[in-house]
């Protein structure tokens, strides 16, 4: 059997969900009949031929911060498609972070079982917004009040008032 991990985001941020995917395959010999077509590179031992295989097997994923601290990623078998684990973990901090299948060993020949990944910032956020923009919005909104009042008061006077 043969396990590859990915994210989704490729890049996710901190403090915000991304999910974990863990595909599985089974292995044959290049002479295998009809390999597998796939897009993209996907790890495997020269002269072998990966098939996507479902496998109900317990896998544990943990995500290692730049810091050492470890944080547990629970995936469950997908419901529709036997091959494929899924979970979502939250990365705490942003930084060069690994996903691992901390139970397969990973020699080079088997380099599907730890992803690094890239951690970004978090942005700003509706509860967090910079006070620049704050200020742009509350101006904003007070702009619009005092014309909707100034229409108001020139319709009800037969023009709108003018500016000393």
């Amino acid at each position: 059997m043969w396990s590859v991990l990915t994210v989704s985001p490729e890049r996710p941020t901190a403090d915000e969900p991304a999910e974990v995917l863990v595909r599985t395959f089974a292995t044959f010999g290049a002479d295998a009949a009809n390999p597998m077509q796939h897009d993209g590179p996907i790890p495997a031992p020269s002269g072998t031929v990966l098939v996507l295989w479902g496998a109900d097997y317990p896998y544990r994923v943990v995500a290692v911060g730049p810091d050492g601290a470890r944080v547990d990623v629970a995936v469950r078998p997908d419901a529709e498609d036997a091959s494929l684990y899924r979970g979502t973990v939250v990365f705490p901090t942003s930084g060069e972070w690994r996903l691992e299948l901390p139970q397969f060993p990973a020699p080079a020949t088997a380099p599907g079982v730890r992803l690094n990944v890239t951690v970004a910032e978090p942005g700003p956020t509706a509860d967090g917004l910079p006070t620049l923009g704050v200020a742009a919005v509350l101006g904003a909104l007070v702009g619009a009040v005092v014309v909707v009042g100034l229409r108001r008061q020139g319709r009800r006077s037969g023009g709108i008032p003018a500016a000393d």
